[in-house]
């Protein structure tokens, strides 16, 4: 079978924060029953939103399926190498999140990209991280969350050396019009002034003078 015919699947009714736990991983645990029948949605690897109805050339695998076949390849993954279905659950992760908020998801989509940099040297998790950072700054749907903005920032500060990947979709963020003024400010409480001149030119031209005062920790 071509691993890349892969696609993956959710039964969706309603998404809400839920227990996606390795013990107690099970759809019905990431959604809540708001609907008699269930919309079932598929996703598929490398594009960005999910599909309603799965072509008949090819396979389905439920998310719980995926997380826990994923997590056991990198488990057992050299260092310096991240195992084909650990991409495509940091790719899903990365589209679903930007549309669907779960805060235990979230936590675990971090949590394993920032492990894979700084332990298994290796940055495809990170770099799908940082590309849902960027879908969420230009997503029209609800202010994001101060922590996952924060979480962002704290990467931008981390980073070292000439390729610096968050800062770059930052910068580039700022000066995108589709950012909205809301985001640029929590964005700029979180930023010290020489980060701020190094992101834009005229920084008080993308942002109000005054600094914004964040809402308490989610």
């Amino acid at each position: 079978m071509d691993e890349s015919s892969l696609k993956y699947v959710l039964t969706l009714h309603s998404i809400v924060d839920g227990d996606v736990s390795e013990d107690s991983c099970s759809v019905t645990n990431l959604l809540q029953p708001a609907l008699s029948a269930p919309l079932r949605l598929y996703w598929v690897k490398d594009q960005e939103r999910p599909i309603h109805s799965l072509p008949f050339d090819h396979v389905q695998e439920s998310y719980c399926h995926l997380r826990s076949k994923a997590l056991q390849q990198r488990h057992a993954a050299p260092v310096g190498t991240t195992p084909y279905d650990m991409n495509v659950l940091y790719q899903f992760w990365s589209h679903f999140l930007t549309l669907n908020h779960n805060t235990q998801m979230y936590n675990e989509f971090r949590h394993f990209a920032m492990e894979d940099s700084t332990t298994k040297f290796t940055d495809v998790g990170l770099s799908s991280l940082i590309t849902f950072y960027g879908k969420t700054l230009l997503s029209t749907q609800d202010l994001p969350r101060y922590r996952i903005i924060r979480h962002y920032v704290d990467l931008v500060k981390a980073e070292t050396g000439p390729l610096r990947p968050a800062f770059e979709q930052l910068q580039s963020a700022l000066r995108n019009d589709s950012v909205s003024f809301c985001k640029r400010q929590l964005i700029v409480d979180l930023l010290d002034d020489q980060l701020l001149a190094a992101l834009v030119s005229r920084p008080y031209d993308i942002v109000a003078s005054h600094r914004f005062t964040a809402p308490g920790p989610y």
